[in-house]
């Protein structure tokens, strides 16, 4: 939760609530809140994922998750080609 209320300050007077304070329910990540005045933020916008063959992004609980490309397969942390058997030597 966020507070939002108006507060006047000056040097001399210091500050006073000018308005009684309201909770604001802050929006989750990829969540849309009409009125909020911010755009939710794409974790894949732009495409941090620029790995070899690893270029895949997908927002997970606000963050980027990189996978492998199509014909690709993960071995660690890396993304290999697939081995084909097109010409039958596998």
């Amino acid at each position: 939760m966020s507070i939002r209320g108006l507060i006047l300050c000056s040097m001399m007077a210091g500050c006073s609530l000018l308005s009684t304070p309201e909770a604001v329910p802050l929006p989750d990540a990829g969540q849309v809140v009409p009125d909020a005045g911010v755009a939710p933020v794409d974790p894949c916008e732009p495409n941090p994922c620029t790995d070899a063959l690893k270029t895949q992004c997908a927002a997970v609980e606000g963050q980027a998750v990189c996978s492998c490309d199509e014909g690709a397969q993960a071995v660690g942390d890396v993304c290999l080609p697939l081995e084909t058997c097109d010409d039958g030597d596998c």
